[in-house]
């Protein structure tokens, strides 16, 4: 095998070098500058890469831009500048780990240039629409005004996309009319007007539509009539005959209103009849409906107006449909219902305040009897206790004698004497309780006891006392020593009368 002396290997290295070496850069130049980007170019002797460095300061091109594609003419385009700004820069190339650099340079972006408008005009201009149309460059966004004055533009619409195309469709436009308008168009800070321009609308021609119609009946003063009702697509105006094939310039009797799109009519009518009426209508630009369009109705009784819509159309359209309905002849009828209706909640309402005052009214009066009755029960019971102050014997109750039994025939009894001493404290109930002796102030004296049990027919009704027994015997009655509550007393004004009154009445009875 054979081998290369190093040194010559050496030796190729550098001549291959000084052959190839670093790309020489020249020609640098801008180019293609617009408000917001220009393009940079360049030259280098051999095939090598593409960058750009940049920025707002020479010793500051912190933004950069690299084609990695090995080219010797070389064009690098920077975009989203300022306008009416200088940058600077510089380009490099490389072969592989070779590299160059130019010299750094200034360019300065265009001021802002307001666009240019190009081919204003109208695609299409119907009698109440058009469509204008206009080119822009560069692209911006987009706007129309107009009027129908020359400089006086008091409708517009905007585009704010940004095209170099722009189309509008204009609406509601007036029949054979001539407008002027305007179109804008701005990028940036940049606009531009273009001129004025015109155009016109075609005529109307085509006449109205009657769409629905409707009718009831009703009474006035001047006797049974019935209201009839249409509307239009457009306004319109528009008549009505009782023959059929008239023109609508012919037919003389109208509807009341003029240039709308409801037109109301009223018609006397007679009862148990068959109408039919045809109607013809002529819009504000004076295109009159060529076929008729029929209203046809029945009145039964005046105050039930049937009707059957028979709609019939110049265009052979059937429109909206409609149920047979009757409605009432009275055109108040609905008012009049609701009136009803409200008096009949009043009188409710009325019926129901009317019952709560009774109520209320009801408990007063019974409250206050109430009252009177246990203020007169109060008075009687005071007076009662007048009269029994007053006399003191009429609430006494007489004293029963009973006859004793004699102490020699009876066994002794263990109740103490007249002459003992008695300790009520030491009698009680079985509960605990204190009772109450009283004890008579006289003692029964036993001669007249005596007496009296010898001779039962002085006092038949006299009972022997089987705890009472002996001369000294005492009359007691034990009742529990419960305290008194006082009572509060009313006094009556006419209870010492009424005591008095009461006594000479127990007098006279006496005597």
């Amino acid at each position: 095998m054979r081998f290369f002396h190093p040194a010559l290997l050496l030796l190729i290295l550098l001549f291959h070098s000084i052959l190839a070496g670093a790309p020489g850069i020249a020609n640098v130049n801008c180019a293609d500058f617009t408000y917001d980007s220009m393009a940079i170019h360049w030259d280098t002797n051999i095939s090598a890469t593409s960058q750009v460095f940049y920025g707002l300061k020479s010793n500051e091109t912190i933004y950069n831009v690299t084609v990695l594609e090995d080219v010797n003419s070389h064009s690098v385009t920077l975009i989203n500048l300022t306008s009416n700004t200088s940058y600077y820069f510089y380009s490099k190339s490389c072969v592989s780990d070779e590299c160059a650099s130019s010299l750094i340079y200034d360019c300065k972006t265009l001021g802002v240039i307001p666009p240019a408008i190009t081919n204003v005009g109208t695609r299409s201009v119907g009698d109440t629409f058009a469509s204008i149309k206009f080119n822009v460059n560069p692209r911006s966004d987009g706007s129309v005004m107009w009027g129908i004055k020359p400089n006086d533009y008091i409708n517009w619409q905007n585009d704010s996309q940004i095209f170099d195309y722009h189309s509008f469709a204009i609406k509601d436009l007036f029949y054979a009319k001539t407008y002027y308008y305007r179109v804008t168009a701005c990028y940036k800070a940049g606009c531009a007007v273009s001129d004025e321009y015109t155009f016109k609308t075609e005529p109307d021609l085509i006449p109205p539509e009657i769409t629905d119609s409707f009718w009831y009946g009703f009474i006035s003063k001047e006797g049974s009539q019935v209201a009839i009702g249409i509307l239009t697509n457009e306004p319109s105006d528009c008549k009505y005959s009782s023959d059929a094939n008239r023109t609508y310039y012919s037919k003389s009797l109208s509807f009341d209103n003029y240039s709308a799109i409801n037109h109301t009519k009223a018609i006397p009518i007679e009862a148990n009849r068959d109408y039919l009426l045809f109607v013809k209508c002529a819009d504000v630009h004076g295109n009159p409906m060529k076929e008729d369009y029929e209203i046809r109705f029945s009145t039964g009784n005046v105050y039930k107006a049937s009707q059957k819509p028979n709609y019939q159309t110049e265009t052979n359209q059937t429109p909206p449909s409609k149920t047979n309905q009757t409605i009432p002849a009275n055109p108040n009828a609905q008012f009049s219902k609701v009136q009803s209706q409200f008096e009949v909640y009043l009188s409710y309402a009325a019926f129901v305040f009317i019952s709560i005052a009774f109520a209320y009214s009801l408990s007063h009066f019974l409250k206050k009897q109430k009252s009177k009755k246990s203020k007169i029960s109060a008075q009687n019971e005071a007076a009662k206790e007048a009269g029994a102050k007053s006399d003191p014997s009429a609430t006494e109750a007489p004293t029963e004698n009973k006859s004793e039994p004699d102490s020699s025939s009876e066994p002794k009894s263990d109740l103490p004497s007249s002459d003992s001493s008695f300790d009520a404290s030491s009698i009680a109930k079985s509960d605990g309780a204190p009772l109450e002796i009283k004890q008579d102030s006289k003692p029964q004296d036993s001669s007249e006891t005596k007496a009296e049990s010898e001779n039962p027919k002085a006092n038949p009704d006299a009972k022997i006392d089987q705890q009472s027994v002996g001369t000294n015997a005492l009359k007691t009655e034990i009742k529990p020593n419960v305290p008194k509550v006082k009572k509060e007393k009313i006094i009556d004004p006419d209870a010492p009368l009424k005591a008095k009154k009461s006594h000479h009445k127990k007098i006279s009875a006496e005597k």
